[in-house]
């Protein structure tokens, strides 16, 4: 099967297809009844568990409609995000403890963990969401205090991954993904406040991920670690899939990283922000892309073997976020050129035309394929910042 074409990208494209993402989920999404959002989307549109209320979830819907307030991109989005805004600060919310519990059924925790990857997404949505003029600022401050408080470790400049309900009982895995987002979250919450120690732990967490900790790996990006952050090779080798903690070199986590590398490089340079960005975009095409029949195979062992040659949507999404920011950041066109492959992959075989949403996973060949951990189609926060990032690009 040959390969899609690339599509010629403009502001009106990414703003349709931010606005069809909105579309599937919305209103369906606006629980009045519980609160907060249902997000467990089927392909067709239908709820398939409308009391499921998983934190990164409430917080990625509540960021998406903070950030269609500011875009413009679905009607009454403000009152939407605060409804989510409503949803953290009365029910997901741990009152005692403080943080946020992981699942509720309805408004009963049923999860009572605290995650850093969790927290990091609390603080992402009140920050967009205070940067859409709504208030949050409340809750900047909490998830600010919790990760600080409970979650941060000096010794190491990076976080722990996971926690009991009342923080004393640390899981020993140390882990990548949760500090990338809480770099993630550290930026935006820098570009709500402008207070200038989001963005001194957004330069740390990145320059630890992506220097210290890759050359334990040969410079690639490895997931999984020891307590002492020593590189742990075997983690989840034996179950390369799982969910939260696939092994391998995480081709989308390549890209996600080149996009928040040049995020961080406009607010503050530095010597290894963008050539880190350029150095892991050029590997994850080197070693992942299929020149044959498009897309990027999900994740690959660091001797460039492939472990898992199904396309997900989030990766693609995530690969148009980084060549888009690169783009804007080098005027390069040989990555202009590649957010619009990565497009045109994206429309071609992830975008539904008919029922709207991304189908989150193809094989090789392109087909849909749906697995335990890639059903249906509840996700807002990956096509979106594709969108986003498309329009960043286009506006530098």
């Amino acid at each position: 099967m040959t390969p899609p074409v690339a599509v010629q990208v403009s502001a009106n494209l990414a703003n349709a297809q931010a606005r069809a993402v909105l579309d599937f989920v919305a209103p369906a999404c606006l629980d009045r009844t519980i609160g907060g959002y249902a997000t467990d989307f089927r392909g067709d549109g239908t709820l398939a568990d409308p009391h499921a209320r998983n934190l990164v979830q409430q917080a990625r819907y509540t960021h998406a409609f903070a950030l269609a307030a500011i875009h413009d991109w679905y009607p009454d989005a403000a009152a939407y995000a605060i409804h989510g805004l409503d949803w953290l600060r009365n029910h997901q919310q741990d009152p005692i403890n403080g943080g946020w519990w992981w699942d509720l059924d309805g408004t009963t925790p049923v999860d009572r963990r605290k995650y850093t990857y969790g927290q990091a997404f609390a603080l992402f949505a009140a920050s967009t969401a205070v940067s859409a003029g709504l208030p949050a600022e409340d809750l900047i401050a909490a998830a600010t205090s919790a990760i600080e408080t409970h979650l941060w470790l000096p010794d190491a400049n990076l976080a722990i991954d996971e926690t009991s309900e009342d923080w004393r009982t640390i899981d020993p895995y140390r882990g990548q993904n949760a500090n990338m987002h809480l770099c993630e979250a550290s930026l935006a919450a820098f570009e709500a406040t402008a207070d200038p120690t989001h963005l001194d732990r957004a330069e740390t967490v990145a320059r630890r991920v992506t220097q210290d900790l890759a050359a334990q790996s040969g410079g690639l990006l490895w997931e999984h670690y020891h307590t002492d952050w020593s590189i742990d090779l075997d983690y989840h080798k034996d179950t390369p899939r799982d969910l939260f903690k696939p092994w391998g070199v995480l081709t989308g986590h390549q890209f996600e990283w080149a996009k928040l590398l040049v995020q961080l490089d406009r607010h503050r340079a530095t010597e290894w922000a963008l050539p880190t960005a350029i150095a892991w975009f050029d590997l994850a095409v080197i070693h992942a892309w299929d020149a044959e029949r498009g897309g990027f195979v999900y994740a690959y062992d660091l001797a460039g073997h492939d472990v898992d040659r199904e396309r997900y949507h989030w990766v693609i999404a995530e690969a148009i976020g980084a060549a888009a920011a690169l783009y804007g950041a080098t005027g390069h066109d040989v990555y202009r050129r590649w957010m619009e492959t990565c497009w045109g992959y994206a429309i071609a075989r992830h975008v539904d035309p008919d029922l709207g949403g991304w189908w989150p996973a193809v094989d090789a060949n392109g087909r849909r394929v749906e697995l335990p951990f890639a059903k249906g189609k509840p996700d807002v926060y990956h096509p979106l910042g594709a969108c986003l990032a498309t329009l960043q690009a286009l506006a530098d």
